[in-house]
């Protein structure tokens, strides 16, 4: 992890392709450890059909995981933990320490360990690894740092192959593999990987169908690809068409632990397009040789968002999964912001082993929605039950029914639903609606129902509760900035259907159980490129809704009054 915040800017060094490479470790290592050339290794370990714990054994993880194993998507904060789990403040042993980053887990034997980044801006080297443990991978203990080099080091990815541990933690141009004498806070470093003429940003290793492969970025832009029968090799071989992916700002430089289940490996990828480590989005490779490439980015992208608040408010840039029996425990990270360097902490996510759409119909027509959530998955994953894979990600609102409908109640703070998603098609076409259900609890003051935008940019659209129980509706559009009041609805007590409708050049109108309570012009289009929806609060948590919400929905279409009449008629009955 480099700390340039506000900006990306591509090194020089990533107008160059070149990487020397050479023979094997057998020669006297750095430490003056002599290593040997193990050959292309055993067969390939067999993954069991059953989906238990990945912790034992000589290869940990596995090479590849059941395709009964979904990929590790979509993640939400696990729930009974507090997060952040582990923050600069427990690093007690490397001065005043400004983050701690780029968490990567091991388990063995039942045993959690986390390897990760400890920053101090006032040492040299300024970063080292880092080392916690855990009985249960809960709740961590901070043992001390494990791994201290001349220079700036992160990005520790682990993993233990026929025996051994590894790390390949890179420095420079250099990407290193680091082997356990005393795992885990004893190393010795065997060599160069790679001897680049850029900057081989965290790179990830990973064996696929007999080969191991190692992936990194150049210019934070395009993705660089190599390979070798041996992992412990400097004769690593470039990817025939390298740069593999070129000109992706989006998502070419890693963001944690490839996994491969079943016969596709999978990549996670920082979305650098406002500022770094704004994103983590995820790929799916689906061409894999050594001259060819091809990947494409999954539905649910991006795993990870910024929330708006807490911890992670500004950012969030790594994602480290583990498979426990009953899904994927996720390492991830997160950026509070203000000084210094945004103070980068640890935080635990959760993907259940079934984050499938619960229900087989919608109460609306199918064609005519784009997403729909009831919030009665996963605790921290509001699923989609379109069935599109762009789950919600739902922060300290608890599960609960008004009138046998299914929601969340939300609370003073930090409760929010974070959908971070533009859903360009939507809401960029010539009409939509977004459909919800709410019960306030307090009407003195203005609350926000839901808001469209990002983080550090503008309020693209919003719809606020005042205190005397009106609404308001603002817009700023590619055209004009549009707002308008509409008028309140049924009493607090009883559950109401809120919906804001748009038709290209008519404007909005906005309903509450199918009556049309206001309307406002026409702003244009309301899209930016990495906007996403926040539900049951502004973005930075200014004036959050209390009380509850329901069933959400984003559809293709300006509803009608008896449309929604219909859709309402149809929830209520179950």
């Amino acid at each position: 992890m480099r700390h340039t915040r506000r900006a990306v800017v591509a090194s020089a060094f990533g107008l160059l392709s070149g990487c020397a490479v050479s023979g094997g470790f057998g020669a006297t290592s750095p430490t003056g450890t002599r290593t040997g050339t193990s050959g292309t290794g055993p067969t390939e370990p067999t993954p069991s059909p059953t989906p238990g714990p990945v912790d034992s054994g000589r290869t940990i993880p596995p090479v590849s995981h059941p395709g009964t194993r979904a990929p590790p998507l979509p993640a939400g904060p696990l729930p009974g933990v507090e997060n952040p789990v582990l923050t600069p403040d427990d690093v007690t042993d490397f001065g005043d320490v400004t983050l701690v980053a780029d968490p990567f887990l091991f388990v063995e034997d039942g045993e959690w360990h986390l390897f990760f980044e400890v920053y101090n801006e006032d040492r040299d080297p300024d970063a080292v690894i880092g080392h916690a443990r855990s009985s249960e991978g809960r709740d961590w203990e901070y043992t001390g740092v494990v791994l201290e080099k001349d220079a700036h080091t992160s990005f520790p990815l682990v993993w233990k192959w026929e025996g051994e541990y590894y790390m390949c933690p890179p420095t420079g141009r250099n990407v290193e593999l680091w082997r356990a004498r005393s795992f885990p806070d004893d190393w010795e470093l065997l060599g160069n990987l790679l001897e680049a003429e850029y900057y081989p940003h965290d790179p990830v290793i990973f064996r696929y169908e007999g080969r191991w492969w190692l992936f990194t970025d150049r210019g934070n832009d395009a993705v660089m690809a190599f390979h070798s029968e041996d992992l412990e090799s400097t004769g690593w071989k470039p990817h025939a068409g390298n740069p593999v992916v070129t000109d992706r700002l989006k998502g070419a430089r890693h963001a944690g632990r490839p996994v491969v289940v079943g016969d596709r490996p999978y990549l996670f990828r920082m979305d650098l397009r406002d500022e770094y480590g704004d994103k983590v989005r995820g790929y799916e490779v689906t061409e894999l040789t050594t001259t060819t490439y091809a990947d494409r980015e999954l539905p649910e992208s991006p795993v990870l968002s910024e929330s708006g608040v807490g911890w992670n408010a500004e950012a969030m840039h790594h994602f480290d999964h583990w498979w426990d029996g009953d899904g994927w425990l996720c390492a991830v990270d997160g950026e509070r912001g203000g000084s210094p360097e945004g103070r980068y902490a640890i935080g635990l996510y959760y993907v259940p082993a079934d984050a499938s759409p619960r229900q087989s119909s919608l109460p609306a027509d199918r064609s005519r929605t784009a997403a729909y959530y009831t919030f009665d998955g996963h605790d921290g994953v509001a699923v989609d039950q379109r069935g599109n894979r762009r789950p919600g990600v739902v922060f300290d609102a608890e599960a609960g029914s008004v009138d046998g409908v299914p929601g969340r109640t939300f609370a003073e703070g930090t409760s929010r639903v974070v959908f971070p998603y533009t859903y360009v098609s939507t809401l960029d076409g010539d009409a939509f609606s977004l459909v919800t259900y709410v019960r306030p609890a307090v009407r003195s003051r203005k609350r926000t129902l839901l808001e469209y935008g990002k983080h550090d940019g503008e309020t693209n659209l919003r719809v606020e509760r005042n205190g005397n129980a009106s609404w308001t509706v603002t817009a700023a559009g590619r055209d004009d900035d549009v707002s308008f009041t509409a008028e309140g609805g049924p009493d607090d007590a009883t559950l109401v259907q809120v919906a804001l409708t748009y038709v290209r050049g008519s404007g909005f109108g906005f309903h509450t159980n199918g009556v049309e309570r206001g309307r406002g012009g026409d702003p244009g289009s309301v899209v930016e490129y990495n906007d996403y929806l926040v539900l049951g609060a502004d973005r930075r948590g200014e004036s959050p809704w209390t009380g509850w919400i329901g069933p959400f929905g984003v559809h293709d279409a300006a509803l009608t009054g008896p449309e929604l009449d219909a859709m309402d008629a149809e929830l209520r009955a179950g």
